[in-house]
């Protein structure tokens, strides 16, 4: 389990209180291009992604992939 937090300046969230700041429209955005790549996200903006341990290593490759496509696309 692990939260997705995208900063408006790319800065990296190290406190609770970086959350305020959240650009929400960014990871709005973000998780729109998941599931044109296959990959099905949380849809509320804070909340935690969970990894099932069903998963082998193509998943999380492919995963990987697509999280990168779907940053380059922002």
């Amino acid at each position: 389990m692990f939260p997705i937090a995208l900063s408006a300046d790319g800065a990296p969230t190290r406190h609770y209180r970086d959350l305020f700041a959240a650009d929400l429209d960014r990871y709005e955005r973000f998780r729109h291009e998941l599931p044109v790549r296959g990959i099905h996200v949380n849809v509320y903006g804070l909340a935690c992604w969970f990894v099932s341990a069903a998963l082998e290593e193509d998943d999380i490759r492919r995963t990987c992939e697509a999280v990168n496509e779907a940053f380059a696309a922002l």
